[in-house]
């Protein structure tokens, strides 16, 4: 009987496994409809462009009140020294405002590249207007910066009117722990819009919410960027 059991298992495992690997070759065929390939789904939160010229302006929100800065990026500098910050607040920022933007921002480093799990991928809606899929990335795969992916499930929203990507989004599934903080719930949207130019995706506007714990104190975070002027030079 426990023979016969465990041969249940398997062949539960195996069916299991192989409509996990159909739908993953389903998912990448589709995708390639949309002008998608799989190591841009894995990277598209990274704001680090190759190529692009753009600007950037980010709205911060906490109990301590809103800030708003603009700064821009622009690869022709050498890495880490392409983000400068112009203006915090309408005012030019200070030396240490700008110092404190470049480490943040500006450093040299890996970017939100990480590996996906082919057996998470899932087709969540296929409708007349939309083409929806889950997925997860490998939590190992990811920098130390952005391992709180990890404990997120992702969706990409495709538009069929228009055969392109709309919109990503993150969700954790688990406590998590963004750099320094305990994060009980990170929500992230992500728009993107096609340029014609470079023929690649460019970001549009990012939304990142987070309940996080800050010196032990339950803090809401919100950060909203939009990005702008974006012109090939490179």
């Amino acid at each position: 009987m426990r023979t016969l059991n465990f041969f249940i298992l398997i062949i539960g495992a195996l069916l299991i496994s192989n409509d996990s690997n159909a739908q993953a070759v389903e998912v990448k065929a589709r995708l390639k409809d949309y002008k998608i390939d799989e190591n841009w789904l894995s990277s598209n939160l990274k704001e680090e462009d190759a190529i692009h010229y753009y600007k950037i302006k980010s709205v911060t929100g906490s109990s301590k009140g809103n800030v708003t800065s603009i700064a821009e990026y622009d690869p022709r500098r050498k890495p880490g020294d392409r983000t400068h910050l112009l203006t915090v607040n309408g005012q030019t920022p200070s030396k240490q405002e700008a110092k404190k933007y470049r480490k943040r921002f500006g450093k040299k480093g890996k970017s939100a590249n990480g590996k996906i799990d082919p057996a998470s991928y899932k087709i969540i809606k296929d409708s007349d207007d939309w083409f929806v899929i889950k997925f997860r990335l490998i939590k190992e795969s990811l920098p130390d910066r952005y391992e709180f992916l990890g404990d997120c499930e992702a969706e990409l929203h495709c538009r069929k009117d228009i055969m392109k990507a709309s919109y990503a989004r993150f969700k954790n599934v688990v406590p998590t722990k963004v750099k320094m903080f305990e994060a009980d719930k990170v929500d992230i949207e992500i728009y993107f819009k096609f340029d014609e130019e470079s023929k690649t995706y460019v970001h549009e506007e990012a939304r990142y919410y987070m309940d996080a714990k800050i010196m032990g104190i339950p803090t809401e975070v919100e950060l909203l960027n939009y990005y702008s002027e974006y012109k090939v030079v490179k």
